[in-house]
């Protein structure tokens, strides 16, 4: 019997891998990037909508031309592997993640962060004031920031995802880990930045 060279892909295909994502117990902001992504690689495969061999390593090129982020393309390579998974296509997943040029955001000392206080105050900046506030008080990164919506605000926390690199497993594959801040102390100043709710 022989073994395809090719995989046919589609919207279905994408929303029946979602669905068992889903029964597995994928969290809904892990299923919404899913989808985002998996779309964006339907979208750059060629007009016969087939993934093969050499798709990954082609998309990832096309990737890091558009000026992506490592961290960006290591996510993505992460989701694609995890596709294959569920195609049964273990060999084509991809095991050259950007390791080397992913770079730990160095930390505000207090000082640092009532300087950012005060400059924004005198300033007369208020969202900036609330927003550096916020990030502060819930103890986020800045790139962290998109995912503190006006749901996460109305609920108190926010689910976040991370990516980290391990050394276990296939190529040392990333591993998506999700992880959940309060946004409680932070909540109705973030909703003030919002405009959610009145000075």
């Amino acid at each position: 019997m022989s073994v395809r060279k090719e995989e046919k892909i589609s919207p279905e295909t994408i929303e029946a891998f979602l669905a068992d994502q889903k029964e597995k117990g994928r969290k809904a902001s892990s299923l919404q990037n899913y989808r985002r992504t998996l779309l964006e690689l339907y979208r750059y495969l060629p007009e016969d909508k087939c993934i093969r061999e050499q798709t990954g390593s082609e998309w990832k090129v096309c990737l890091e031309k558009q000026g992506l982020q490592p961290a960006t393309v290591n996510t993505r390579i992460s989701i694609w592997n995890s596709f294959l998974r569920y195609l049964g296509r273990r060999e084509w997943q991809m095991e050259d993640f950007e390791r080397e040029k992913v770079k730990v955001q160095p930390r505000l000392s207090r000082t640092e962060y009532l300087r950012l206080l005060s400059a924004a105050k005198q300033l007369e900046k208020e969202k900036t004031y609330l927003l550096i506030k916020t990030l502060g008080g819930a103890g986020m990164r800045i790139q962290e920031l998109p995912q503190l919506t006006v749901e996460a605000v109305t609920k108190g926390k926010v689910e976040l995802e991370v990516l980290q690199m391990e050394g276990e497993g296939r190529g040392g594959e990333g591993k998506k880990k999700e992880r959940e801040k309060s946004a409680a102390p932070a909540g109705r100043t973030a909703g003030r930045a919002a405009g959610l709710y009145p000075s």
